[in-house]
């Protein structure tokens, strides 16, 4: 049976060893991370929805369905990823992102789909994702990615240049298969389609110092939205990629059969302390307390990963 891997475990895997262990092995995370990851899945299906020609309340209805429930019981509504703030973005978004005045054209039998790529000859290591749409412009397949983060800021765009994610998306759409079926789609490289998810200023009768104006006339424009690229994924690029992927792919299978329980976290590595890794690592309060497994266990939500599912 081929051994299933994404580029978030991946990466994880080159970043720290308990990080892998538990969020890709054991199926562990926090409730803050939960929160970024249904934000996300949300309005993916929202736009999923929009781009298949779905109305905005029918995209609005989408991301209703995985995230509204959780987020009214789980995030205050003074937070950037409330309820009440990421609707109102997603809302502007889609009420001015219209598909028909798209920079790109939308490949409709190819919006949110996931597939399977051989990292090697053999079929053993398996890299699985969910490309959000295959795209044209100018006559040209390109990858479209959906990211929603807390800021597009210079440092966040130009992480895409070399970005693994973006590597592995094109490589999907080259020589993966959906449902058995090969895709052959002969994609140079990627967009992303930036959404950022700050908290709108509420105070409407304050002055907004930018615009001017009260902040109640202002709020929507603060809403920022970018499309960024097109990054390039040459072949010779693509080849380093895969051989560098099949390396972690290996090792994280080695980790798998080393460590199958969280009864083995206290005799895992912490790499990321090395390197400043754990500055951004949901575990870091884990990893700065005793790594007893019953502690540890109440400390997380369990969220199992399913990389066939999520990928």
């Amino acid at each position: 049976m081929p051994f299933y891997v994404d580029n978030s475990t991946l990466a994880a895997m080159q970043t720290c060893t308990t990080q892998v262990a538990l969020r890709y092995i054991w199926g562990y995370t926090h409730k803050v991370e939960k929160a970024k990851l249904l934000s996300g899945q949300a309005g993916h299906a929202a736009l999923a929805t929009h781009f298949r020609g779905g109305t905005i309340q029918e995209a609005l209805a989408s991301f209703d369905a995985v995230y509204k429930e959780w987020a009214l019981g789980n995030i205050p509504t003074d937070d950037g990823l409330s309820y009440h703030n990421v609707t109102t973005i997603l809302s502007h978004w889609l009420t001015t992102h219209p598909v028909a005045a798209l920079p790109y054209k939308v490949l409709p039998d190819r919006v949110e789909f996931g597939f399977q790529a051989p990292l090697d000859d053999n079929g053993e290591f398996v890299l699985v994702g969910r490309i959000d749409a295959m795209v044209e412009v100018r006559g040209r397949p390109l990858v479209l990615d959906h990211k929603f983060t807390g800021s597009i800021s210079d440092n966040w765009q130009a992480k895409w240049h070399l970005s693994s994610q973006l590597s592995g998306y094109v490589w999907g759409a080259r020589y993966g298969t959906v449902k058995g079926v090969p895709l052959n789609l002969s994609t140079t490289g990627a967009l992303i389609n930036a959404i950022e998810l700050r908290k709108l200023p509420e105070h409407d009768n304050w002055k907004c110092r930018t615009h001017g104006v009260k902040y109640q006339e202002c709020r929507l424009s603060h809403a920022k939205a970018m499309l960024l690229g097109e990054y390039p994924r040459e072949d010779a690029f693509l080849v380093g990629w895969r051989a560098d992927a099949l390396k972690l792919a290996k090792r994280v299978y080695a980790l798998s059969q080393e460590a199958p329980t969280i009864q083995s976290l206290p005799a895992l590595s912490q790499e990321g302390s090395f390197t400043s890794a754990c500055q951004w690592c949901e575990f870091q309060t884990i990893c700065s307390t005793p790594r007893i497994p019953a502690l540890v266990e109440g400390m997380l939500v369990h969220s199992p990963w399913h990389p066939l599912e999520d990928g």
